[in-house]
């Protein structure tokens, strides 16, 4: 998800790059036209050459805003992709049988939220007075 919103951003700098220079193609020659056409004294000229100017610079400005909103959406969908620490236990119990299973266990996999108890220590069910899981945990022993 990260590398293509940043192919994105990379490809619309690469437009936009590329419809200011036609742009400026396009402003350059109407001047070139205007100046044969009409046959203008050179100060008409420079104000027609200064105008179309003024008019590139501030639609580069417009296009160099589009790109930074577009960094900062690049930045955000980098900073939410975060990796979630969820911890695994080792053994889940249930208090409503009171029994503990190691957690591949299909029984343990059949547990309620709400009656759920988690623990990397056997120890922990045992002191609770827990019993172990006749399916997972008699075989290993």
């Amino acid at each position: 998800m990260e590398k293509i919103v940043v192919k994105k951003f990379s490809d619309r700098i690469g437009s936009n790059l590329i419809i200011g220079l036609i742009t400026l193609v396009v402003l350059v020659a109407m001047d070139l036209f205007t100046f044969l056409m009409f046959s203008l004294d050179l100060l008409e000229v420079m104000t027609i050459v200064l105008v179309s100017v003024i008019m590139y610079l501030v639609l580069l400005f417009v296009l160099a805003s589009t790109s930074k909103k577009i960094s900062s959406i690049t930045q955000i969908t980098k900073d939410t992709k975060a990796p979630l620490d969820i911890p695994k236990y080792e053994y889940v119990g249930s208090t409503q049988a009171r029994t503990y299973h190691s957690r591949n266990c299909r029984l343990a996999k059949l547990i309620k939220k709400k009656y759920k108890l988690m623990d990397n220590n056997p120890a922990f069910f045992v002191s609770k007075k827990f019993k172990p899981c006749k399916i997972c945990l008699k075989k290993k022993n």
